[in-house]
């Protein structure tokens, strides 16, 4: 859908800033929540507080969860790797490093998902162009993990922490990317909204029945820690996703795609000035190169 006139741009630029605020805040919300709830409890509050917002918003609208056995094994894995794996490896980095570093590794989704969908997807063949644009990309995300590795051994702590934390982040942007491809798979005959839904009532599921025979279930802590994760499963996760799906049916999927542009800088941003973390020169490199890599392929994209 073009974006003509100036209420219609208005309307689109906001909604996109606003998905950008809500996921790019995320990190310090995951943050704040890790200071006392676990990674598997930080994972099963949000994704049943947004599995409990989005199907009321299903059934608001009358639409249908699926019933066939192919859609339910999609959604299955969907919910595995597209928000499980995320949920965990995103609240065990809020553990052991900085919001902003957990932020900068998911510069890498859009880059992981143009490549997996390469081989697990293959419309077209790459030009030379494409592939060295992805290999700019990856480097910032080398240079990144390179800056966070300096920057631990020369503040003298020698602890493997924060690139531990990089890592487990890195993890998450894998998921994201892998659940990205079976969205749009799943989403061939259902609407992004009935998918949703449904994988994160089916991960909330499993959450909680891990958790209970694991018996790290954890219903005390502070204020300020379950304020986070309710913020976390309704603002960052459920409203978040409700506002996207809104701007891809208004926009296009292109423009909503832009938000990958906005999101690790406000997280970064978000990290400095709520948790006044430093930000380094390798990071914001890093940051730079990514994005850049990013720019570069979506424009050989449209050229080709």
């Amino acid at each position: 859908m073009r974006i003509c006139d100036r209420r219609s741009q208005l309307l689109a630029f906001g909604g996109l800033l606003a998905v950008s605020l809500l996921w790019g805040s995320s990190f310090v919300v995951i943050k704040v929540a890790a200071t006392r709830f676990e990674a598997v409890n930080i994972a099963s509050y949000r994704a049943t507080i947004a599995a409990l917002c989005l199907s009321g918003l299903v059934v608001i609208k009358r639409e249908k969860f699926p019933r066939d056995i192919r859609t339910i094994s999609i959604l299955f894995f969907l919910s595995i790797f597209g928000q499980i794996l995320p949920f965990i490896s995103l609240g065990v980095s809020g553990h052991l490093t900085s919001s902003q570093n957990s932020a900068m590794m998911m510069g890498g989704v859009p880059l992981l998902t143009l490549l997996f969908s390469r081989f697990l997807l293959p419309d077209e063949l790459w030009s030379l162009k494409k592939w060295l644009a992805l290999v700019v990309g990856f480097a910032g995300v080398v240079v990144a993990l390179g800056g966070t590795i300096q920057n631990t051994w020369s503040s003298g702590a020698h602890s493997n922490a924060d690139l531990e934390g990089s890592l487990f982040a890195l993890l998450a942007a894998v998921g994201y990317a892998i659940g990205a491809i079976l969205s749009r798979i799943a989403s061939r005959n259902l609407s992004p909204l009935v998918a949703c839904a449904f994988t994160m009532t089916v991960s909330a599921g499993i959450l909680w029945t891990y958790s209970f025979f694991s018996g790290s279930i954890q219903a005390t802590a502070s204020i300020s820690a379950w304020t986070a994760i309710f913020f976390l499963g309704t603002a960052n996760t459920a409203f978040a996703y409700g506002i996207y799906f809104w701007l891809i049916k208004f926009s296009g999927a292109t423009f909503a795609s832009t938000n990958n542009y906005m999101v690790p800088i406000i997280g970064m941003a978000m990290g400095f000035i709520m948790l006044s973390e430093k930000i380094y020169l390798g990071t914001l490199s890093g940051l730079m190169l990514t994005l850049i890599g990013i720019y570069l392929f979506s424009r050989t994209s449209r050229t080709s």
